[in-house]
Order: structure tokens, then sequence, then C-alpha cells
């Protein structure tokens, strides 16, 4: 019997708004539970600022998700669009995800 290994989970555009989107939520609730990896494409966040305050604000709870799949053991990597670029200097101080450099 062949067995698969786990699964790598794609995302991109979601244009995450911050704060709680429930069809953002939707989605993640049926990533698979052989998760291993997971993408984040570009344009995760509809947009994003350097400034601590607005991150706190919008998209800390969606961050503590991202971090407890790390947790969990899921590898995360993270490759900026052209609405969450600034997000890579942020998301590159961070422990448990990889920032990939833009190919282009």
């Amino acid at each position: 019997m062949n067995q698969r290994s786990g699964a790598s989970v794609f995302f991109a555009d979601l244009h995450h708004p911050g704060g709680r989107d429930e069809q953002i939520e939707e989605l993640f609730s049926q990533i698979p539970t052989n998760t291993e990896k997971i993408f984040l494409l570009g344009d995760i966040f509809h947009y994003w600022l350097n400034d601590p305050v607005f991150i706190q604000d919008l998209y800390a709870p969606f961050l503590r998700r991202l971090e407890r799949w790390a947790d969990e053991g899921i590898l995360l990597f993270f490759l900026e669009g052209n609405r969450d670029f600034l997000a890579s200097h942020y998301l590159d101080t961070l422990p448990w995800i990889d920032v990939l450099i833009n190919p282009s």
C-alpha cells in the first residue's frame, strides 16, 4: 500500500481585511490534518503598514493562527505580493515563518 506524505497547502490573494473574517476562518478550518507545509503566496493581507499598532489592531489574531500552525509542526512560507510587500520585513523577524525571496 502506498502511503501519501503530508499535504502542502497554498494560499494566494486572500486579501485578509484584518480582524475576524468568517470566510477565511471557514477556509482555514478545511486544511487537511496531514498538512506539513503552508505557502502564503502574495496578497495574503489586503494591505500592510509597518506600524506595530496597525498590526496588533488588525492582524494579531491571524498571525496567532499562523503561529499555532507552526507550533503544531507545520512549516510556513511567505512570498510577498504587491499589497503586502511590507509584511515581509515584519515576518522576517519571526522565527516560525520563512520569508521567501521574490524571484522576480
